[in-house]
């Protein structure tokens, strides 16, 4: 298989979909995650499941990186981040 980076915008995301359904399948996350703090969580175990799958197969060497390309990257914009970043990251707002 070749490496993800170089796929096309169209076969990545059909990739990257192939890729998550048995473990979406597998692990169906029906437990809500609950903050330990004051602030609620921003992102489900879905979200947070395909942000760590992504960042390895980019191979990123840093977070910053992972949340560089969740604001530059298309396929990151539509695939990767969470439905409320997609807002934030379509209108070009910072992140909160």
């Amino acid at each position: 298989m070749r490496p993800f980076k170089r796929l096309k915008q169209r076969r990545k995301s059909r990739a990257f979909k192939l890729l998550l359904a048995p473990i979406f399948e597998r692990f169906k996350s029906d437990n809500k995650l609950e903050s330990r703090g004051y602030r609620s969580l921003q992102m489900s175990f879905d979200d947070q499941l395909k942000a760590l799958i992504f960042y390895h197969l980019e191979e990123f060497s840093s977070g910053s990186e992972l949340l560089q390309a969740l604001e530059q990257d298309n396929f990151a914009k539509e695939c990767v981040a969470p439905p409320k970043r997609r807002l934030l990251l379509g209108n070009q707002q910072p992140w909160p």
